[in-house]
């Protein structure tokens, strides 16, 4: 190993990025500090564009769409919680973007439509759920049957 790399490397650099103590090289660690940069600089411009208050707003009108065609038209839910909402965002971002570059555009979308799965899906649930809860509640109270006694001496048990 050359002079110049004990001069490049640092306690700081050991800190903030433990692996750069198993590089072999300089140029390992150039590369990985790039590479570094990149997914760092691409996962910033993907989280802005991903939780930004636009992509919400389409989040918002994908899930009550989803609801609206999955149910033949019949059912608008309301909108939801913006917190509750951003909580199953940061799951499926954690969960499922890829950090590929500038195609920001695609890996939001792909983003999108994981999260009005998630989501609609038990919107879908809970309002069908709803809506038969309402029609039974807006129908008449049915009576239960009076009990029929079916013993020919018509007396019970232990009774004489």
């Amino acid at each position: 190993m050359s002079k110049d790399y004990y001069t490049k490397f640092n306690l700081k650099n050991a800190q903030s990025n433990p692996n750069v103590l198993l590089q072999s090289s300089p140029d390992d660690f150039k590369k990985y500090t790039q590479k570094f940069k990149q997914t760092s600089d691409t996962e910033r411009k993907l989280n802005l564009i991903f939780f930004s208050e636009e992509n919400v707003e389409i989040i918002q009108k994908q899930l009550i769409l989803y609801v609206f065609e999955k149910t033949n038209k019949n059912i608008l839910v309301p909108r939801q919680d913006p917190l509750s909402l951003k909580i199953v965002m940061k799951y499926f971002f954690n969960e499922a973007a890829r950090f590929m570059g500038t195609n920001y555009t695609e890996q939001v979308t792909k983003l999108n439509n994981l999260v009005t799965q998630h989501i609609g899906k038990g919107m879908l649930v809970m309002a069908r759920q709803h809506v038969k809860y309402v029609d039974e509640i807006s129908k008449p109270r049915e009576m239960i049957p009076l009990p029929i006694n079916v013993n020919k001496t018509r007396n019970l048990p232990g009774q004489l």
